[in-house]
């Protein structure tokens, strides 16, 4: 975009001017300053980059924000900004971009962030050095773009991942491939009481799934930097056990370190702090057979995720299970036990609306009892009937308390190991109906109250399956309509098929593939290449007459033509 902004202003006449994006680390932090250089390859220049930055007199702002308006207004005017299949073309940005940033060049983004700069060109200040620019709040965008592109460096032949830009719920968000499964990802969700939840939810993406029809729900991932997060532990505790409690999202978390994995191979693993002796949950598993699991534990967490939203092992990990036996594993004898100075050790770190839960643990049961034992690790107290410690599948029955210390000082390499793992222990344990994250200093402010009432009435009351559908806002209204008609979930945003089943280049928003029945929101140039025996309405045909799309989708699965 800069690059075309020039040569809008100096009449193409810029070749000798380049640019290239240079980064350097940022000091006792996971960030990279980037910036973006503008260089001239005469020697000794031609003087036009003193032109972009001079001010000729006091009021006046420098020439660059000309260039950035240029560019703005060409982006803006181009053709292909009213096509809303096409994100620029080589009239606009495509004939000054790098081969090498196809795949992130963008117009929309382009036009987003000049808008935003331009909007606060009155805001410029001088500055004697760039190392005077705080950058603290730039963390989490590029944990953000890292965590992103950490899906394109996962695509290998055995799992093919696919990253593409897209518009999800009227924001630039992405859609993403693994293997035959879809997701529609949408950045920064806010929830809060308004929606059932206790405290204020900011999710940083969500996942939503293209087809519903295996049951998946939307999954919400938070990314967490240690700078900001290792303070507010108890905090981010509590916002994502009441997303798990209100039943409509899965939840994941990753730092730093974790999304770096997809890149080096040298990153220190996360402590396996769920259990002390791995080769004993592994032989457990081994009993109770879920065997083929074990390595499930050892993964990387970000390549887990991968696999999870695949097709050949999203759907089958036994979450609830393995918790399960990782608990087991860990459960005293009889004759070990002691029910009261267990009871003591949860009254002294539950929150106080928590204690009822716990208070159901009988004598005979059997427990595990972890209290921690120095830096790096992390206390687990958790309790069974004897009945229910051979059949995996009684989660119900378990009490569990995972608890972290975060009272003395956070800001230490050790800490960190301990909170990186405390995360990764969430991640495993986190589909226990009864489980408990907390920390000390989390219970100072809040209430845990609300989670209480909300796990106490089985979740939150789950929204209509078809609500959950991620489709654009103009199709609300019909999907609402159809909620009420006992028809089968489409599919959401499929490129529909052509004679030979190959994509036609003509996007279904809702797709019934089974029944060869799409909607589109309007006709595109790849409308006339969907194979003949496809039924397609667009929207406006039957957003006010949602019966005689029924009447087709019913037809059709009866096999009438």
């Amino acid at each position: 975009a800069f690059q075309l902004g020039l040569r809008d202003k100096y009449g193409g006449r810029v070749d000798h001017l380049n640019t290239l994006v240079y980064s350097e680390p940022e000091q006792d932090s996971d960030l990279r300053r980037q910036y973006l250089v503008l260089y001239d390859t005469v020697p000794g220049g031609t003087g036009y980059l003193k032109d972009l930055t001079m001010i000729a007199s006091e009021g006046d702002e420098p020439p660059l924000f000309e260039i950035l308006e240029r560019a703005l207004d060409r982006i803006r005017g181009c053709s292909c900004s009213s096509d809303a299949a096409r994100d620029g073309c080589y009239r606009c940005l495509f004939a000054y971009r790098s081969s090498r940033d196809m795949a992130d060049t963008s117009a929309r983004e382009a036009i987003d962030l000049l808008g935003r700069i331009l909007e606060q060109r009155d805001q410029l200040v001088t500055v004697d050095s760039l190392s005077d620019v705080s950058v603290s709040g730039m963390m989490d965008s590029i944990l953000e773009a890292r965590f992103i592109e950490a899906f394109r460096r996962m695509d290998s032949a055995s799992r093919p991942v696919i990253v593409e830009k897209r518009q999800i719920r009227n924001k630039s968000g992405y859609r993403i491939t693994v293997g035959s499964r879809i997701w529609n990802v949408e950045p920064q969700l806010n929830l809060g009481p308004a929606e059932g939840y206790p405290v204020g939810v900011s999710i940083d993406f969500v996942f939503h799934p293209a087809s519903t029809s295996d049951g998946q729900i939307p999954i919400a991932v938070f990314l967490d930097g240690f700078a900001y997060h290792r303070d507010r532990v108890g905090k981010d505790m509590l916002q994502r056990m009441a997303l798990l409690s209100g039943g409509s999202y899965d939840v994941w978390t990753f730092t730093w370190h974790d999304v770096d994995e997809a890149f080096h191979s040298n990153v220190e693993p996360a402590a396996f702090l769920l259990h002390k002796n791995p080769p004993v949950l592994k032989t457990w598993l081994g009993k109770l057979g879920l065997g083929q699991w074990s390595a499930l534990f050892a993964q990387a967490l970000f390549e887990l995720f991968v696999d999870s939203l695949g097709d050949d092992v999203g759907a089958e990990i036994p979450w609830p299970k393995l918790a399960t036996v990782s608990l087991i594993a860990q459960m005293m004898r009889p004759d070990e036990a002691d029910p009261s100075k267990w009871q003591e050790q949860i009254r002294e770190r539950a929150p106080e609306a928590a204690l009822p839960w716990f208070e159901q643990v009988e004598s005979d049961w059997l427990f595990v009892e972890r209290a921690p034992d120095g830096p790096g690790t992390i206390g687990i107290w958790a309790a069974a009937p004897q009945d229910a410690v051979r059949d995996p599948t009684r989660v119900q029955d378990y009490r569990v308390l995972c608890w972290l210390d975060d009272t003395g000082d956070t800001d230490n390499p050790e800490f960190r190991r301990a909170w990186r793992g405390y995360l990764h222990a969430f991640q495993y344990l986190r589909t226990h109906p009864h489980v408990w994250f907390v920390t000390p200093r989390g219970q100072g402010g809040l209430s845990f109250d609300a989670l209480t009432r909300l796990r106490s009435v089985g979740g939150a009351t789950p929204e209509n399956a078809w609500m959950d559908l991620d489709v654009n806002p103009s199709f609300l209204p019909l999907v609402e309509s159809l909620a009420s008609r006992e028809l089968t979930l489409p599919e959401v945003g499929i490129d529909l098929p052509n004679a030979k089943d190959y994509a036609s280049g003509q996007e279904g928003e809702l797709v019934w593939k089974e029944e060869r029945v799409a909607v589109i929101e309007q006709t595109t140039a790849g409308r006339e290449h969907v194979a003949d025996d496809w039924l397609v309405f667009e929207l406006q045909d039957v957003v006010d007459d949602p019966d005689k799309l029924a009447d087709a989708i019913r037809s059709r699965t009866a096999g009438d033509d």
